[in-house]
């Protein structure tokens, strides 16, 4: 900890002991055990990214605030589609609390989709919660363990970069 600059910083050696240890590949499942996409290696994977706030609605050709719906009908299309791999909250509804969207999305992802999911990072109590819950969702944690059905998606700017932006 340096508390002069107000940060922290990760020794190198630590870092490359981490990467030292990380698999070479991996195997990430989804809802239906059945789907499994192999990471690393040569492999490609494709997945929807982004997070709009607004779309335009496909029956009125107006733009409006994106809702839970709209992500339903997304998670449904990338299932349905074979060249994306994954899903996650791609589409951010303006129709739930902040405070629920985590649990909303992982109800969704277990509802309507057979790959695997994406959990945003937003913060450690909505992790666990996402976590719990998607380990109920297939049926415990052990078989979560045993064939994850996630990954996180975080920032990987480094939070000193951002603070240099202030």
């Amino acid at each position: 900890m340096d508390d002069a600059r107000a940060g922290v910083r990760i020794p190198e050696r630590l870092v490359r002991w981490a990467v030292d240890r990380a698999p070479e590949r991996l195997t990430l499942y989804g809802a239906d055990p059945d789907f499994c996409m192999e990471i690393g290696g040569d492999s490609v994977h494709f997945a929807g990214l982004g997070t709009p706030t607004h779309i335009i609605d496909l029956d009125t050709g107006e733009r409006r605030p994106a809702t839970l719906a709209d992500v339903v009908r997304h998670i449904q299309l990338i299932n349905g589609c074979e060249q994306i791999h994954n899903s996650q909250m791609d589409v951010w509804p303006n129709d739930i609390p902040m405070t629920t969207i985590h649990t909303e999305a992982i109800w969704t992802w277990a509802h309507h989709s057979r790959k695997p999911f994406g959990m945003g990072c937003y913060g450690y109590l909505p992790t666990w919660d996402m976590m719990r819950m998607m380990a109920i969702a297939v049926g415990g944690k052990e078989e979560l363990r045993r064939r994850p059905r996630f990954f996180a998606i975080c920032s990987v700017g480094s939070p000193l970069a951002y603070r240099l932006l202030k």
